[in-house]
């Protein structure tokens, strides 16, 4: 794998986890609404502002990550939505600033230490010769709920 692939693997394992959670609840994904750049607070503002002023503006946006989450919250506050009133919006990673934005944003939360471990393990695993049984692991995940998400507003 190039490092171009390696780098994107991140961003296409969580898309590839939304599609899944929609296929689940038997929603079929809008092309139109999905949105693919670098995570950062600047991509999610103008992404954010693009689709809140549109026509049929969403109820919900999940980000990338939280960078990406944070410039949603940020494009809400100035196009006067309240969040989570009339919008919903989750970020990726649950990194300190999850705490610290307003709301406070609902975020999936990775297992840091666990990942951590696993490197290790694999790293000194590698020194002494064995090769890992898979180069790939998935840990599981959770959800941080906080402030940033509620009901569907009514229609």
């Amino acid at each position: 794998m190039d490092r171009r692939a390696a780098r994107l693997r991140p961003s296409l394992e969580r898309f590839h986890g939304y599609q899944a959670a929609l296929d689940s609840a038997g929603i079929t994904p809008d092309r139109a609404l999905i949105r693919h750049e670098a995570f950062s607070v600047e991509a999610g503002q103008r992404h954010a502002r693009d689709l809140l002023s549109s026509g049929e503006r969403p109820t919900a946006i999940v980000a990338g990550n939280d960078e990406i989450a944070v410039g949603v919250l940020a494009a809400a506050k100035e196009l006067g939505i309240p969040v989570p009133g009339e919008l919903s919006v989750t970020g990726f990673d649950d990194t300190p600033q999850t705490e610290w934005t307003t709301p406070r944003l609902t975020s999936v939360r990775q297992p840091l230490v666990g990942m951590g471990r696993m490197a290790v393990e694999t790293v000194l695993g590698m020194a002494d010769g064995v090769q890992p049984a898979s180069r790939h692991l998935q840990l599981a995940t959770t959800l941080s709920v906080r402030d940033s998400t509620g009901p569907a507003p009514s229609p």
